[in-house]
């Protein structure tokens, strides 16, 4: 149905993953790609619906709307998940660890692990291996696999029929954090290198059917390094023994005759279809394309001085918020560390430092020679992350940018704070890492966002759209 959403037919059940059913998300910055619609009402009712983790491109509040609050619904053990859930009325909730089975109909459904879950938080994901007496799919959704992940699965599933499995080894942050932006060879590597240890009939290259839209459409150029036509073509040299299929949102999977085949715009009813494919132009890897300079096109008409206003007001709590609590900032302290937010208004900008060089925080907008951390961000997206109506992973659009210039010097060179204090981790000493803290000081910024998202959600019910 597009990116990583499913529907997964039986003789007995009806199962949706992820879904995602609006033309865009994010805030409305990513869009699907190949471009899709979606008929909701010719979309089967599903006896089940899955979710793999709680990224809003596989857990759309908006598109559970559309379902009935009492379908069973399998998710992570993620608190904000529930909560979500429960906030939207759903009743049946089955919040899963890894590697428990649901039986459905004539269907098992056994929850995968992911080594990218964090035991430390309460961020949990998924895959999910689905077994019917026809057919085992495995759909990976987002998780990353090891090969123990990986043998524990065969134990489970000696046979594998279907994978949908996520290729493309997206670069999220490099581009918008002054990394390096070159071709990722060791993580592709990786991805290419599990399929020894995989072995499946059938292999669809999935979740990565989104772009990014609108002032940051060159993004795209760095996020995605490789094409599945690309994909495709790696797979048929070394493995020409997998079936690959290639599916664009309406297209199907069937079984006939004991093979899978694909079906172009083959979904049953006719429930999705693609409009436009334009993949491989809007995708096309290119580390040396422009990157664009930030602007604020303040596409929700926020007021300038109320941004304004709010923003100072905003860094005035946190400063007071940070002195009440100095021990906590040791190590910032410590190294006399500051901080600079270069905030981009549409017609004008200004610098607000944080500064960390005494025992006493202060905000001060005279910017030094040198900083330690820099971001550049667009007012209204500071706004709205500050004010809860919008979620950090915006970060990923291009609208936030940050670089680090985080060293000290002695008689022996440069060193970087990485290399002298190695304990601490990107979360501590990094300039992301501390807007998440800031935002979050009472760790209920995920909460506020989703109540400001479920708002949302019932002005528009009550409007009738």
């Amino acid at each position: 149905m597009g990116h990583a959403c499913l529907l997964v037919e039986s003789e007995g059940s009806v199962i949706l993953i992820d879904p995602n059913l609006r033309e865009s998300f994010r805030e409305e910055t990513f869009r699907f790609c190949p471009d899709r619609i979606v008929h909701l009402e010719r979309l089967p009712p599903p006896d089940v619906i899955l979710l793999s983790h709680r990224h809003r491109d596989h857990f759309d509040l908006a598109s559970l709307t559309h379902f009935d609050r009492k379908t069973p619904i399998i998710y992570p053990q993620d608190p904000l998940m529930t909560y979500g859930l429960k906030q939207l009325g759903f009743v049946e909730l089955m919040p899963a660890g890894d590697w428990e089975q649901y039986i459905l109909g004539d269907v098992s459904v056994v929850t995968t692990e992911s080594c990218f879950a964090d035991a430390s938080s309460d961020y949990q994901e998924h895959g999910f291996l689905i077994s019917s007496p026809d057919a085992v799919v495995w759909n990976l959704a987002d998780t990353i696999v090891t090969p123990e992940i990986i043998s524990a699965v065969s134990k489970v599933a000696p046979d594998l029929d279907v994978i949908f499995y996520p290729f493309q080894p997206t670069r999220q942050l490099e581009v918008v954090t002054n990394r390096t932006t070159s071709f990722p060879y060791a993580d592709y590597s990786q991805r290419l290198r599990h399929l020894n240890y995989l072995k499946p009939k059938t292999l669809v290259p999935s979740s990565s059917g989104y772009r990014v839209a609108g002032a940051n459409e060159w993004v795209n150029h760095f996020k995605f390094p490789v094409s599945r036509g690309q994909f495709l073509a790696d797979v048929e040299a070394h493995w020409p023994e997998i079936n690959v299929l290639v599916m664009d949102p309406g297209d199907s999977i069937q079984k006939e005759n004991g093979q899978f085949v694909l079906l172009r715009q083959g979904a049953t009813n006719g429930f999705v279809e693609t409009r436009t494919d334009d993949t491989a132009e809007r995708l096309f890897f290119n580390p040396v394309a422009r990157i664009d300079p930030i602007v604020d096109p303040n596409v929700n008409g926020y007021n300038a001085t109320t941004v304004r206003d709010q923003i100072h007001e905003t860094f005035s709590t946190w400063i007071d918020y940070i002195n009440s609590d100095i021990e906590r900032w040791a190590v910032w302290i410590e190294w006399g560390l500051t901080y600079r937010f270069r905030i981009i208004y549409a017609n004008t900008e200004e610098s607000l430092v944080v500064d960390f060089s005494s025992h006493q925080v202060r905000l001060s907008e005279a910017v030094p020679d040198r900083v330690d951390f820099q971001m550049d961000c667009a007012a209204s997206t500071l706004f709205g992350l500050m004010t809860g109506r919008m979620h950090f992973d915006h970060q990923m659009a291009g609208s936030i940018r940050t670089f680090s210039c985080m060293y000290r010097t002695s008689k022996y060179g440069v060193h970087s704070l990485a290399e002298l204090v190695p304990e601490y981790s990107e979360e501590v000493l990094d300039a992301f890492g501390l807007l998440r803290r800031l935002l979050n000081l009472d760790g209920k910024h995920p909460y506020r966002v989703m109540d400001w998202e479920l708002g949302r959600l019932t002005k528009a019910a009550a409007k009738g759209k």
